[in-house]
């Protein structure tokens, strides 16, 4: 189905984003920072300080090496550990979104369904 073809497409997109070149020490240590701290409100100020640098250096080497922008690759973050709560937990949508970060069920429901091209209940529905 369209769907799947959609599903089946980012995930291959990232496969490859992930695997096209050794990831560099300094974005691993920013990566794992991130997903420690999927619940916390991160800001862009909190990130370049973790990564030593200035906002807009880090916006440009973090984008240079990751091809997305610090917030963007945050998001996803969050957006895949809500994927993986949804297909191996009975938590329901409103008890997931606060535990990624992503505030309440409507945020969630509306950035995953930008992100996976279906809603986090039809991702349920699809994977029974």
């Amino acid at each position: 189905s369209e769907v799947q073809n959609g599903l089946l497409k980012v995930i291959i997109d990232e496969m490859q984003r992930l695997n096209a070149s050794p990831v560099d020490p300094w974005l691993s240590h920013l990566r794992d920072y991130m997903q420690e701290n999927l619940t916390a409100k991160l800001t862009l100020a909190d990130l370049a300080q973790q990564g030593a640098m200035s906002k807009y250096a880090f916006v440009r080497k973090f984008k240079r090496l990751s091809g997305r922008t610090p917030m963007r690759e945050l998001q996803a973050l969050r957006l895949n550990q809500a994927r993986t709560l949804l297909l191996t937990s009975g938590l329901p949508v409103k008890a997931i979104a606060p535990e990624v970060g992503l505030g309440d069920e409507y945020q969630l429901s509306k950035l995953f369904r930008r992100h996976f091209k279906l809603s986090p209940t039809e991702l349920r529905t699809r994977a029974r």
